[in-house]
């Protein structure tokens, strides 16, 4: 029988073991703001349950980096985000892991020299992101 002097973090109480809860690595709050600063997107909008893309994406990217750099199961990452359950978690792990595209993006954005997507003003000049008034003719071509 075990007993509360061979193991002093555990406990019984009405006839229920009650374990310590385990200490993570990092916050898993801490670890959505490192995912949303390096994509640049919203922390609120990453916990939403926005179906786009690019917060999907975000989302994947959270699941696996907490898994890496946290003690939390999978329940306990999943519960920071919309619908989040472990099975959810586990699938975009596994995403992440097996679709080309997404595991070459996690690499780039956490394991490669560049530490973040550079906002678009610095890829675009400011005077190209001003819009232009076009309108199709009837051809189809444009009439500036």
């Amino acid at each position: 029988m075990i007993t509360d002097r061979a193991v002093p973090n555990i406990f019984m109480c009405r006839n229920k073991w009650i374990l310590p809860k385990r200490e993570s690595l990092a916050p898993l709050d801490k670890v959505l703001r490192d995912v949303s600063r390096r994509m640049g997107l919203s922390e609120d909008l990453i916990k939403t349950g926005i179906r786009k893309r690019r917060y999907v994406d975000a989302r994947r990217m959270y699941f696996k980096r907490a898994k890496e750099k946290t003690t939390a199961s999978l329940a306990e990452i999943g519960e920071l985000v919309h619908n989040g359950d472990h099975a959810n978690v586990a699938y975009h792990i596994n995403k992440v892991d097996n679709t080309p595209s997404l595991s070459r993006a996690y690499n780039e954005l956490f394991n490669g020299a560049e530490p973040y997507i550079k906002p678009i003003k610095e890829i675009i000049p400011e005077t190209e992101l001003t819009p232009k008034k076009v309108h199709l003719s009837l051809t189809g071509k444009p009439i500036y």
